[in-house]
């Protein structure tokens, strides 16, 4: 059967989704803010070791433009693990996308690398991945 509609896919790589309590979107690990996404909804950080992460607020925010979100960090930035990227309205964000979970996608590592996933409730601070290699 045949469609009008075509659909690019390309693997990001793996992460993980995190239901989050509140909307203080912080930095998982020390690096540089790698780019920003202009709807505010999403950031890349480059780590030491080269490994990059994309951290995306909720789904179908790209859609919101912006609203909803408070950004805290520019690009080239370097940040520190805990450091605040963003504030985020999780109300506005419930009422007006899809999903307000946090993900944290790996859209690089070194060849042979993994990541370790850390399931289970968790309190700001604590570990939820792991690069392995």
């Amino acid at each position: 059967e045949s469609t009008d509609q075509t659909f690019a896919s390309k693997a990001m790589g793996d992460g993980i989704a995190v239901t989050v309590s509140e909307g203080k979107v912080v930095a998982p690990a020390d690096g540089k803010i790698s780019f920003v996404f202009p709807s505010k909804h999403a950031v890349g950080l480059m780590l030491k070791d080269g490994s990059s992460i994309l951290i995306h607020c909720g789904i179908d925010t790209v859609n919101l433009n912006g609203v909803g979100f408070e950004l805290l960090v520019k690009l080239h930035q370097r940040v520190q693990k805990g450091d605040l990227l963003w504030n985020a309205d999780l109300e506005y964000i419930k009422e007006n996308a899809t999903d307000e979970s946090l993900l944290m996608v790996m859209t690089k590592l070194d060849e042979g690398a993994f990541i370790e996933k850390i399931y289970g409730d968790k309190k700001r601070g604590q570990t939820i991945l792991k690069i392995q290699s």
